[in-house]
């Protein structure tokens, strides 16, 4: 079965942001990563996981004022390879080779254009990633291909 693992938001200040969602939804950080290049604040809303993304670097933080909002919605599927396979048949390609982000997570990003303009990103969450530490090159790896301008064959 297929359902939204999380949301990503570019927001101008995930503190802010986390702070008012709280006051307003009452809503709680649920993780927090901080690193030079961005601060990710983690929400947990109604069941789905709100990732609040601040860029912190010189070279995204031009880029983060235009833009600010949405980035991508994430669908948990129960097998990558088959999903892959199954967006490829359907003419929407993969934005490079799916990325093991921690132990038992497995991530790719899907080419938004193909996909009716729909910023997408496929998670497989095997039962040992519960509470898995991510590794920071393999995440720096997915997010390559959020930024890609085309899809790899």
């Amino acid at each position: 079965m297929t359902h939204i693992d999380h949301v990503t938001v570019i927001v101008a200040d995930a503190d802010a942001t986390a702070r008012l969602l709280g006051k307003l939804l009452g809503a709680e950080v649920q993780h927090i990563a901080d690193s030079p290049a961005l601060v990710v604040r983690t929400l947990d809303i109604a069941g789905v996981e709100i990732h609040l993304v601040d860029f912190r670097d010189d070279i995204h933080n031009e880029s983060r004022k235009v833009a600010l909002g949405l980035h991508h919605v994430a669908l948990r599927v129960p097998d990558l390879v088959t999903a892959v396979e199954r967006f490829h048949a359907a003419g929407v390609r993969g934005r490079g080779e799916p990325v093991e982000t921690a132990p038992g997570v497995w991530e790719i990003f899907v080419d938004a254009e193909a996909a009716g303009g729909v910023p997408l990103q496929l998670v497989e969450r095997r039962a040992t990633a519960e509470g898995a530490v991510f590794d920071a090159s393999a995440v720096a790896r997915l997010a390559a291909q959020a930024s890609l301008s085309s899809t790899v064959e």
